[in-house]
């Protein structure tokens, strides 16, 4: 069932950076760095206005539509932790995110520290913790027809999987902080995320079958 408190209270903390953007709007470049690459170089920028405004209200649609579909029809196997984590799970990227972004900009943090690596693996890592705990569903997770189709194999690639991620997701946060370019080895790295659980969950579907 949908909590109005929490889904209040998480729908703020996605939006609150626009309150910290709009206070030292006058401090910030009229042209705000809102895509970055692997190395935490800017290769993409927006208007002031766009660039404090779109991110936190994209992800605030997310999050709402998610809680919606999610506590209609539900997706996580038990309370607790994991349950917390769809409510706070997009607004504390969008909070971190935006934030480094807004001070950055504005100059009150060295650019050498803003490191995308650092961060995508810190949110892998979360995931790698949910994806045990996803029911069958059409909207998140390894939806394939076999695991759609079989709960058992379901269940035990969601398993499978969340142990890849935890390993991936701190092995990249590990590559994160090597000064060489490491980009490749990230690719690499998430491509194997990617495509191991599939082959699990394949290999289970066709020893099932047998």
């Amino acid at each position: 069932m949908l909590s109005k408190k929490l889904t209040v209270l998480s729908s703020l903390v996605t939006l609150s950076p626009i309150i910290l953007d709009l206070i030292l709007w006058q401090y910030l470049p009229e042209k705000i760095p809102t895509h970055f690459d692997l190395t935490g170089q800017a290769d993409g920028f927006s208007s002031k206005l766009e660039g404090i405004m779109a991110l936190p209200l994209i992800i605030l649609g997310i999050h709402l539509i998610t809680l919606f579909i999610g506590t209609k029809k539900p997706i996580i196997t038990q309370k607790g932790a994991a349950l917390y984590l769809i409510y706070w799970l997009l607004p504390s990227l969008c909070l971190v995110v935006q934030t480094g972004i807004l001070l950055t900009s504005a100059g009150f943090i060295n650019r050498n520290l803003f490191n995308p690596i650092a961060g995508l693996a810190c949110l892998l890592i979360v995931l790698g913790f949910l994806l045990p705990y996803l029911k069958q569903n059409p909207i998140m997770g390894i939806r394939l027809p076999w695991t759609l189709a079989d709960e058992d194999n379901w269940a035990k690639t969601h398993r499978f999987a969340g142990r890849i991620w935890l390993v991936g997701g701190s092995f990249l946060f590990a590559l994160s902080y090597f000064k060489a370019d490491v980009q490749s080895a990230v690719i690499v790295v998430l491509g194997a995320m990617l495509v191991v659980p599939i082959v699990y969950s394949y290999l289970l579907n066709r020893a099932e079958k047998k």
